[in-house]
């Protein structure tokens, strides 16, 4: 194990963006100037796709032929981002949908004049085994008639995602029926992680945006969904406690943006319509979740509230503190793409001072937050942690776990290694001291009177052996 080293720069939390490039409208390789929304991406099956809302298709002369509610399509590399292509554009110049009607929505609509069935994919799709996951999607009936336009909400459903061997295009299988209703919470369609064996949901109810969770394996399953009540997962989704308020998309990421102390991210916007770009971090998908506004939003063509801000980690590296993050204009608008930059930590320099050969009394006085540890870290300008096991002297320690040693970190290297010298004259003095407290000549002076004492008892015990024993007449 090294003793020194630099431990790799991270983004500043709170985070704070520092500079930003806009990259232009999500483009299709055909030419049409498609109007859509949501631009969420999702990477499935060793490729990158784009999830689209309403998609407003037309012909190469420009006519508008049709709206789909949800389209999907592959983005063509990391270093064009913005460079996106329908696989599949049928005849009458109409995208296909990935979510599909079934045939009674298609009937409904052609029996009543002004209503639109949507199925929307905000939430990203969980892929529980390569090539293969499910998409939790909002059904909607969207009303037009001389009064306006109403949405109506009909609850969340399932659709079991794949990709055809043939072609490479994704498909959906819908699940019969509704996973939530319209009354309860919408799990599933703001985002989607898969950790260990569980498939984790968070879904709006109000303003308010709750956790469930179900085995990866039965998500077609209500029975199987758990949800978070602050401190464990409870059967009943009304014991559900808030992890997020006043969100309105966005999505919830494994990143290494902010370092591994806060592994998750949020990166969305709030139901306010202000633009806002909200990021916050956490140790835990359950949070805490603290949120801060980072940038604003704007438009390229329509200048209305931005809204569906998503971050999409393919993109970009983010070691360099680069995301690409997307929003969509209204309509007429479409996707727009942009770099943001975070700001960058400064890189910190580290050293180990080994307490391995020191008693666990002079070890536990130099913890970290003790005083002669926090004299020196403040004096210095560093931060001390401890590192490792300790174990009694003669003693091994377990496969794996290293000895103790007082990990001492900080932006200046001249710093830390004043540090280390003063932290060293600590246990050298504290050491001294132990020693005169415990003379080693005194110890050795005990053991040799007891070593003389059982000589002493044992030639003793020879002598009255060997001594001839008197007879009683």
């Amino acid at each position: 194990m090294s003793s020194v080293g630099i431990s790799p720069a991270h983004a500043v939390y709170p985070p704070k963006v520092v500079g930003h490039e806009m990259l232009g409208y999500i483009t299709d390789r055909n030419g049409i100037d498609y109007s859509r929304d949501i631009g969420r991406s999702i990477s499935f099956g060793g490729q990158h796709y784009f999830i689209f809302g309403d998609t407003f298709c037309k012909n190469e002369q420009g006519q508008f032929v049709g709206i789909q509610s949800n389209t999907v399509a592959t983005i063509g590399s990391r270093s064009d981002p913005c460079d996106a292509s329908y696989p599949y554009v049928q005849p009458n110049s109409v995208v296909p949908p990935l979510i599909p009607h079934s045939a009674e929505e298609y009937q409904y609509e052609n029996d009543h004049d002004g209503c639109r069935i949507a199925h929307w994919v905000f939430g990203g799709v969980a892929e529980t085994v390569p090539s293969l996951g499910f998409m939790w999607y909002e059904k909607l009936m969207i009303i037009t008639n001389e009064q306006g336009t109403t949405v109506e909400a009909c609850g969340v459903g399932i659709a079991q995602i794949t990709i055809d061997d043939a072609t490479g295009v994704l498909q959906a299988t819908r699940f019969p029926g509704m996973i939530f209703n319209v009354d309860e919470p919408r799990f599933g369609s703001t985002s989607l992680v898969v950790k260990d064996d569980y498939v984790y949901l968070w879904g709006r109810y109000g303003s308010d945006t709750l956790l469930a969770r179900v085995p990866k394996d039965l998500v077609w399953l209500r029975e199987y969904y758990t949800y978070w009540d602050g401190v464990d997962y409870s059967n009943d989704w009304k014991t559900a406690v808030p992890v997020l308020k006043g969100i309105q998309q966005g999505a919830i990421i494994k990143s290494t943006l902010f370092g591994p102390q806060k592994p998750w991210i949020f990166l969305g916007c709030t139901e306010w319509a202000d633009s806002q770009v909200m990021v916050g971090a956490s140790a835990n998908l359950e949070g805490p979740w603290e949120l801060t506004p980072v940038f604003k939003a704007y438009g390229l063509r329509y200048e209305s509230w931005m809204y569906c801000i998503y971050p999409h980690q393919w993109a970009f590296d983010e070691a360099d503190g680069e995301v690409l993050v997307t929003w969509s204009e209204h309509w007429p608008g479409n996707v727009i793409a942009a770099r943001l930059r975070f700001e960058i930590e400064s890189p910190k320099f580290w050293q180990r001072v080994p307490l391995a050969n020191y008693s666990w009394a002079i070890c536990q006085m130099l913890k970290p937050g003790r005083p002669d540890a926090r004299a020196v870290a403040e004096h210095c300008g560093v931060e001390l942690s401890m590192v490792g096991q300790w174990a009694h002297p003669g003693m091994s320690l377990p496969d794996g776990v290293l000895p103790l040693s007082l990990h001492v970190e900080g932006v200046d290297v001249d710093k830390v290694a004043e540090a280390v010298m003063l932290l060293g004259q600590m246990l050298r003095v504290k050491a001294r001291a132990e020693a005169a407290a415990n003379p080693p000549a005194k110890k050795e002076e005990r053991r040799t009177g007891l070593r003389k004492a059982v000589s002493r008892f044992f030639r003793r015990r020879k002598s009255n052996a060997t001594r001839p024993h008197s007879s009683v007449e």
